[in-house]
């Protein structure tokens, strides 16, 4: 019965999530294209997002369970039984269960905010990344309509005879190599749009595109890392669950060993098993326990020093762009004043355009890790 209880309870949810929505509505549109700004996709994701909303639905389900736990907690006070199970059931009604369902009210609450701060997380960098290959894109049309205009000077100069035929292969080969770049910008562009309507609920058909957002570098303060780890252990969402769960686990064993009968053979032997199952499970949490503040300490260690890698990282992309710009002021210098760019001229403008959006895409790795590591200190 309870198993097709919670198959009419997930049907359902399914199915009302499943129904037409009206997701793009809130979004502005011109011309038949949703106009998205970063903030507007952060503040509507509460309201779009399908798995936020089967988790609140799901959380007004626990909800209910609980406070029928809490009635019949209170009703199981003044009732008993001569039988050694209904008895050890109507203790575990008064005293348990209401416990364990506030513990998965809870969990569930908390499983919705971290999902939603991960949303954020990653519709940001489905953002920046698709600014980023925005950028790409227009980069590698330029050059390209560079290069058509190259193409068309040395035609004219090979039909007047002043260059060969040859001449002419780098700049097709050059061109050749961009539109192959261009087409797989486009395609990363198209997955990263896809990913911002799938985190919006936004109808797949519908074209969108991304407002200029400018992303403020906020630097990591790491000073007394040591203590901020250490409190964050300490206060852990995650490992007072397990140590809630724990006590949970040894109440009931209280409970059933306070009210098993020893000298009836078989409910005896049986409660005895119960006992024995449940000491099992509590040693295995305890030592799950204090796994998981090894595992937690251990994994902010690896996520700080990521930071930090990332950070020396921008230092290094800085200094690559500098030298990109040298060797392309150097390469222009070189060229003589011809109606046309050369193959290296435009190559090393490449280098460099290429260059500076690496630059900024080292810059938004490092923004979205500083975020993400503040959060895990702050759960």
């Amino acid at each position: 019965m309870k198993k097709l209880i919670a198959f009419i309870i997930t049907f359902s949810l399914v199915l009302s999530l499943s129904s037409p929505c009206l997701a793009d509505t809130v979004f502005k549109e011109e011309d038949g294209i949703i106009k998205l700004t970063l903030q507007d996709a952060i503040s509507n994701i509460e309201k779009q997002n399908t798995e936020i909303k089967l988790m609140d639905q799901k959380i007004a389900i626990l909800e209910k369970q609980y406070k029928t736990a809490l009635d019949n907690a209170e009703k199981a006070k003044t009732d008993t039984s001569t039988n050694i199970q209904s008895n050890i059931n109507l203790r575990k009604t008064e005293l348990l269960n209401w416990k364990k369902s506030q513990l998965t009210l809870e969990n569930a609450k908390h499983d919705r905010d971290d999902k939603l701060n991960s949303l954020i997380q990653d519709i940001k960098k489905q953002y920046y990344e698709a600014l980023m290959i925005k950028e790409d894109i227009s980069n590698y049309q330029e050059e390209i309509n560079n290069l058509n205009k190259n193409i068309s000077i040395v035609n004219a100069k090979i039909n007047v005879g002043k260059m060969k035929s040859s001449d002419l292969k780098n700049y097709e080969t050059q061109k050749s190599q961009l539109e192959a770049q261009l087409w797989t910008s486009q395609k990363q562009l198209n997955i990263a749009f896809l990913n911002i309507k799938r985190i919006l609920n936004i109808d797949i058909n519908k074209q969108i595109d991304i407002e200029p957002v400018n992303i403020a570098v906020k630097t990591f303060d790491d000073s007394d890392i040591e203590n901020k780890i250490k409190n964050t252990i300490e206060n852990s969402y995650d490992i007072k669950k397990q140590a809630l769960d724990l006590e949970l686990s040894k109440l009931e064993y209280k409970i059933v060993d306070e009210n098993s009968n020893k000298s009836s053979d078989e409910e005896s032997e049986n409660n005895y098993s119960t006992l024995l199952n449940l000491e099992a499970s509590i040693n295995t949490k305890e030592a799950s326990l204090e796994n998981a503040k090894t595992s937690l300490e251990a994994n902010l260690w690896s996520s700080y020093n990521n930071l930090k890698n990332l950070e020396y990282n921008i230092e290094i992309e800085k200094l690559n762009l500098e030298i990109a710009q040298i060797t392309y002021d150097i390469t222009k210098a070189s060229v003589s004043l011809n109606s046309s760019l050369s193959v290296d001229e435009i190559s090393s403008h490449i280098a460099l355009l290429k260059q500076q959006t690496k630059f900024q895409r080292a810059i938004n790795q490092y923004v979205l890790s500083v975020e993400s590591l503040e959060n895990q200190l702050n759960k």
